[in-house]
């Protein structure tokens, strides 16, 4: 392939003779009058032909070069088409473990999870009767009246990571405020807001009978 391009190749030499005399010319040309102004002129002419003979002279192997780089490409797609199927292949066999092990992973995070919530309602129970038995009624209400908050369960993921790119989805799932503390709801307001639809319902049910910490009540103006 290469034998064809070199074979079009115009006459390097020929060429080089030809550019340095055209540029030894122009040095040279002076223009004072009327008739060295012509000169010039047929001059510029006869160097825009040059062009032309270059261009024309390399259009030869500037086609083979284009025609064998098409047949490389051609080529190149060939061999790569093959690939793509195994690689397809590979990367969903990938994609189907790792989504197998972060199931799992979420499985068994929700069901720790649920163990120490079942913990926690059974701290709160025990501390409440405690706190009847001691005779803090009042306490043990209270107890029994605030919400049990465990800690949040996280299973850290074992699934080695690896090099091969695989398309994945990401969301977001906001933890219960519950279970947040006060420097994450902070952290978090920028992107909390109100459910204006709920409150609304709220406020045309029940007008300022039920209290909502940060909300007012109020007939609309």
């Amino acid at each position: 392939m290469n034998t064809d391009i070199a074979a079009v190749m115009p006459d390097e030499n020929k060429l080089q003779e030809q550019e340095n005399k055209a540029l030894e010319i122009a040095k040279a040309l002076v223009i004072s009058d009327d008739a060295g102004l012509i000169k010039a002129d047929q001059f510029s002419v006869k160097l825009a032909a040059l062009e032309k003979m270059i261009k024309a002279d390399f259009r030869p192997s500037k086609d083979a070069a284009f025609a064998a780089h098409k047949a490389l490409v051609a080529q190149e797609a060939a061999h790569l088409s093959k690939v793509t199927e195994p690689r397809t292949i590979i990367k969903a066999k990938i994609k189907t473990y790792q989504e197998a092990q972060e199931a799992a992973r979420q499985a068994e995070e929700k069901r720790q999870q649920a163990i120490a919530d079942k913990q926690a309602e059974y701290a709160a129970l025990a501390a409440a009767l405690q706190a009847e038995k001691d005779g803090d009624k009042d306490q043990a209400e209270a107890i029994i009246a605030a919400p049990v908050v465990s800690a949040q369960v996280i299973i850290a993921k074992t699934t080695p990571k690896v090099q091969t790119r695989i398309a994945e989805t990401w969301m977001a799932t906001p933890i219960p405020i519950e279970r947040m503390t006060n420097q994450q709801l902070i952290n978090a307001r920028a992107y909390l807001t109100w459910d204006t639809v709920k409150l609304g319902q709220q406020a045309r049910s029940t007008h300022d009978t039920i209290k909502v910490d940060g909300v007012r009540f109020h007939i609309k103006p």
